[in-house]
């Protein structure tokens, strides 16, 4: 799906200016999905960039606490839950980063769709997702809570960490957004998807046979 709106445009009608550093995250909202460590790392990301915003999109089970945790923080004028939205593509525009700490993700389809919107990924080293992100290249990649001794604070110093330095280097971030995009088509597209396909086939028969 194609964006329909312009990252100016979205980002008048949430009422921030351009030059706001904003993490965006999709996804619903379960434990798994990390949005427990997430609001504590923006905590720890505003207090140095008091300016920058978290929008969160998404529904589920976790809303209202989140959306408590947050008041309890201080943080909720910041940290913002916009409910389900199917305007994907056009609100991937108007963030700089993607970020969804999923402690599990099978694969991670919206990370994919943040790339091809030239959009830098933060997630956890786990499941699908370092098949899509190349740590350092096309974004960052993080422990997962169940990788650190010390769970709770290590993971979400990490991923604070991890945040921060793409919204405090915008010129890297850029980056490997464009980076992003291009090892994305280059290894998602249909054609190059139909062949891996086929040659998944063709190695299961061959073993058959």
């Amino acid at each position: 799906m194609l964006p329909t709106r312009t990252r100016a445009d979205i980002r008048r009608a949430f009422g921030v200016e351009l030059d706001t550093p904003v993490v965006g995250t999709f996804a619903h909202l379960s434990p798994k999905k990390g949005h427990r460590e997430l609001v504590q790392a923006a905590t720890l990301v505003l207090n140095c960039l008091p300016k920058a915003q978290f929008w969160c999109f998404g529904d589920g089970p976790l809303r209202g606490e989140l959306e408590q945790t947050a008041r309890d923080l201080g943080i909720a004028d910041r940290f913002k839950l916009f409910g389900f939205r199917r305007n994907v593509a056009d609100l991937m525009q108007a963030i700089d980063v993607m970020c969804l700490p999923s402690h599990r993700e099978p694969f991670g389809l919206v990370y994919i769709e943040a790339a091809l919107a030239e959009k830098p990924v933060i997630a956890c080293r786990a499941g699908g997702a370092p098949e899509v992100i190349v740590h350092g290249e096309s974004g960052l990649l993080v422990p997962p809570p169940s990788e650190i001794a010390d769970p709770a604070d290590t993971h979400i110093t990490a991923l604070a960490d991890a945040i921060f330095t793409l919204l405090d280097n915008r010129a890297t971030a850029a980056a490997m957004g464009r980076q992003a995009r291009d090892m994305a088509l280059s290894r998602f597209q249909w054609p190059r998807f139909i062949a891996n396909l086929r040659e998944v086939y063709d190695q299961v028969l061959g073993d058959r046979r």
